[in-house]
C-alpha cells in the first residue's frame, strides 16, 4: 500500500496533453527554463495530508496537485489571454471530474473539498527572465484510500 505518484502524475498530464489546448505539458514546475510559447501546462505535487477516512487500521490521504497553465502577457491579442486560459482550465476541470477516479488510481477527485481543498482555480502572474506570464493554478485534490497500515 503506497501512493503510486508516477501513475497519478502520468494520468493528470495525459488529460492535459489530450485536451488539445497546450503546446507543452510538463510533469514539473519549470524553474530554470521559461514555459515556452503558446499555452503551457505544468503539473506538480502541492501537498499530501492524512485524512479521516477508510478503516481503523489504515491511513488514507488527500494528495493535492497543482496544474499551472501559462500564457505570455505579450501574446496577441491581449484581450484573448484570459479567454484562452479560461477555455483550457474549463476543459481540464471537466476532464478531471469526468474521470473521477483517474482510471481507478484514486478514490475520487475531491470536487467540493470534503477533506479541505476543493477543486478550484486561482489566477496570477509570474515573471521569468524572458517574459511575464499570466497563470491559472488549478488545485486538483485527490482522495487515496489505504496508503499505509497503522500499527496496532
Amino acid at each position: 500500500m503506497a501512493i503510486d505518484y508516477r501513475a497519478i502524475l502520468n494520468e493528470v498530464v495525459s488529460h492535459a496533453a489530450e485536451s488539445g489546448f497546450f503546446n507543452n505539458v510538463n510533469s514539473h514546475e519549470p524553474i530554470r527554463s521559461h514555459p515556452g510559447s503558446g499555452l503551457t501546462a505544468s503539473v506538480w505535487l502541492d501537498s499530501i495530508t492524512p485524512i479521516r477516512s477508510s478503516g481503523l487500521a489504515t491511513t488514507s490521504v488527500l494528495v493535492v496537485l497543482t496544474v499551472r497553465m501559462y500564457r505570455s502577457t505579450v501574446a496577441s491579442p491581449l484581450d484573448d489571454v484570459d479567454a484562452v486560459l479560461a477555455d483550457a482550465v474549463s476543459a481540464l476541470m471537466d476532464a478531471y471530474q469526468g474521470d473521477f477516479t483517474l482510471g481507478g488510481l484514486v478514490r475520487h477527485v475531491d470536487v467540493f473539498g470534503a477533506y479541505g481543498t476543493p477543486l478550484g482555480v486561482k489566477g496570477g502572474y509570474i515573471q521569468q527572465p524572458e517574459s511575464e506570464y499570466r497563470v491559472l493554478d488549478l488545485k486538483l485534490p485527490l482522495v487515496i484510500d489505504d496508503v499505509a497500515d497503522q500499527a496496532v
